[in-house]
């Protein structure tokens, strides 16, 4: 007997055939047809490639504009699918109708959702948008908590995403740029969405939020790492513009007093969120007249919201807010500008210490100070890459000095000094816990020098730069002897804990010490009004012998760096106060030893100092801000400061409850 094996589908066809050689009649014939037709599988199955897999698990109208396969399961089991792919509208409205005449079910909300997106897009009737936020919304948060969606189904994430991005469309401004946020009645396909939105939440601080772009749509370059916080909400960047006039009424009191300072320069860009909240959505939904409350939540509010009992992640684009900021603002088009010195106008973006934010007195601040030729805007990398670290985020908040970089040296130090006296006084004013008292500060190049000088103790070092004679006997005006006393007798800041040195020419930079470098920053940089007073002063008492001066201007920076000059001379001799916990990042073009190492600009010997807690030699040019080692090591040395320091520590976050 044979052992052959034969599929079922053989044995049909044999069987068929046999019957075919009888000679049956056509009727005979029809219905054995008819009858091995159900030998024939209708089903079969291929194997397919895991990313295929993956790209249909995942299909969905926001990834590639078609409804994924869960939604036209819904529509085929209702009998809808043709209708819908015939009429859009009139299978949304059946499929609406049906769904109401019972509890509505996940998978119906899911579709109805979907389907009105993808409407919406084909169609450009905005009204769709608006409703799918709504399907959207009711689907994530029911009524009843026992209806919540299983935090495993790639439903949610879907559903987040489709209220997020229909949230935007469905009150985009007519110019197609810009979402409108305001109190309305906004149409819907089944009747009116009445939308309730509170304009004093646009007020921050000094500013009035507007212009809000979303931010999901801006593509970026130039930043080497894009950051978001995924989570619910409409993710957009706002400009603040700055609030010339503030009165009573526009804040309260202690918020009133707060305006003093915010230190967020003019036009800047805010990662903001938009959420809109609907009670009892499920009920809403079976009504034409649906009522709902738009919300704006700032940087400076809690990292989520609470709906219906559950704890959820908002929605932000912080990266994308920072590249809007500095693509308007161009800070380093300004850089040679501020390098020879010109005056800050009035129309300037710049301020002498910027921030992200208002000032927090529950986060430990943190200093960036640039180098020569610079400007803030060389941190990008580095604090986008930061701030994507939630501890650091939670616990510390970024500030930024800029500096006419080709001034000397001594008078940048006293403006740094001075702006952070500022800034400790603001923060102390707001009276709540000590975290202004353990800031950290972060220098690069000259930067560097300028954060040494707020954490040492001059005593007579840097004046003997200028003279042997005491400084109370030398006879210059009461206004220049301030200006000399500020500039060159100081004590360490007793609130600075930590500060990092990120190549920092300690012993001077060997460009400097290039004649040539020198009179090319002598003739390009311009003197400070209250520098040329004081350089007149000081012309004089050299001819009575009374002080030490090289050419017949005051030295500029450069001068300063040229690692035989009396400043830089000077300014190493001081030591660094006890109480400051110091680290130091040196670049090098080339690994090799240390001893003939350079960055370019400066020599490892020269960036190299000892007494500091850690130092990382990182194989880069001078601007090392950017390199990802420099940027990890500062992260590193954030995270220590923050185990080390109690204040700023938020309650709260482990016990969040997430998902659904």
């Amino acid at each position: 007997m044979s052992s052959e094996t034969v599929s079922p589908n053989v044995i049909c066809t044999r069987a068929a055939a046999t019957l075919l050689r009888t000679r049956a009649t056509a009727a005979l014939l029809a219905i054995v047809l008819a009858s091995t037709s159900a030998c024939f599988a209708p089903v079969s199955v291929k194997r397919i490639d895991p990313e295929t897999a993956y790209r249909d698990l995942r299909e969905n109208t926001l990834s590639n504009g078609r409804i994924s396969n869960a939604s036209r399961n819904t529509l085929r089991r209702y009998d809808l699918l043709a209708l819908y792919q015939d009429d859009p509208a009139g299978g949304i409205a059946q499929l609406r109708e049906l769904t109401l005449r019972s509890k509505p079910t996940k998978e119906q909300l899911a579709t109805l959702g979907e389907t009105s997106f993808e409407h919406a897009m084909a169609s450009g009737d905005d009204a769709y948008f608006r409703a799918a936020v709504l399907y959207a919304y009711a689907l994530l948060f029911p009524d009843n908590p026992n209806d919540a969606l299983d935090p495993t189904d790639p439903g949610v994430r879907i559903a987040l995403d489709l209220y997020n991005s229909a949230l935007v469309r469905g009150f985009i401004a007519a110019d197609g740029r810009r979402v409108t946020l305001a109190s309305g009645e906004y149409r819907l396909p089944f009747g009116t969405l009445h939308v309730t939105f509170d304009e004093q939440t646009t007020l921050w601080s000094n500013s009035q939020l507007v212009d809000f772009i979303p931010a999901t749509e801006i593509g970026v370059t130039g930043l080497r790492n894009r950051y978001r916080h995924w989570g619910i909400g409409a993710a957009l960047a706002a400009r603040a513009e700055y609030r010339e006039d503030v009165n009573d009424d526009d804040v309260d009191d202690v918020d009133h007093v707060e305006m003093e300072t915010d230190y967020v320069p003019r036009n800047s860009r805010i990662s903001v969120t938009a959420l809109l909240r609907l009670d009892d959505a499920s009920k809403q939904l079976v009504t034409d007249s649906i009522t709902a409350t738009l919300e704006l939540h700032t940087p400076t509010d809690p990292e989520t919201v609470e709906i219906n009992g559950y704890r959820i992640p908002l929605e932000a684009e912080p990266t994308a807010a920072l590249a809007v900021t500095l693509a308007e603002t161009q800070p380093w088009r300004r850089e040679i500008r501020r390098f020879m010195g010109a005056v800050l106008s009035a129309n300037d973006t710049d301020v002498r210490l910027g921030a992200l934010n208002p000032p927090r007195p529950d986060r430990i601040p943190v200093i960036f100070v640039h180098g020569t030729n610079s400007s803030s805007a060389r941190w990008a990398n580095m604090v986008n890459d930061l701030l994507a670290d939630k501890t650091i985020r939670d616990r510390f908040e970024f500030y930024f000095f800029a500096y006419d970089s080709g001034n000397p040296i001594a008078y940048s130090g006293m403006q740094l000094r001075e702006e952070l006296d500022g800034l400790h006084a603001t923060l102390e004013r707001k009276g709540v816990g000590d975290c202004v008292d353990h800031m950290v500060i972060i220098g690069h190049s000259q930067g560097g020098l300028l954060t040494k000088l707020t954490i040492t103790d001059s005593g007579n070092t840097m004046w003997n730069t200028v003279s042997e004679k005491p400084f109370e006997r030398v006879k210059i005006s009461s206004r220049n002897r301030d200006l000399v006393r500020r500039a060159l007798f100081f004590e360490a800041r007793p609130y600075i804990d930590r500060a990092v040195f990120i190549a920092t020419p300690h012993h001077g930079s060997y460009l400097a010490g290039s004649n040539f470098a020198r009179r090319i920053a002598q003739w390009m940089v311009a003197i400070p009004a209250e520098m040329a007073s004081l350089s007149a002063d000081l012309l004089q008492l050299r001819e009575d012998r009374d002080v030490y001066l090289e050419g017949e201007r005051p030295a500029t920076s450069i001068d300063n760096m040229s690692p035989g000059s009396r400043a830089i001379k000077a300014m190493a001799k001081l030591k660094i106060h006890e109480r400051v916990t110091t680290h130091s990042i040196i670049a090098v073009s080339e690994m090799g030893p240390l001893e003939e190492a350079r960055d370019g600009v400066v020599t490892y010997t020269s960036a190299h100092i000892d007494g500091v807690e850690s130092e990382l030699v990182v194989k880069s040019g001078h601007s090392t801000q950017d390199n990802p080692h420099t940027i990890n090591e500062v992260q590193r040395i954030l995270q220590i400061h923050a185990a080390a320091t109690a204040c700023g520590v938020h309650g709260g976050f482990k016990e969040m409850r997430l998902g659904f």
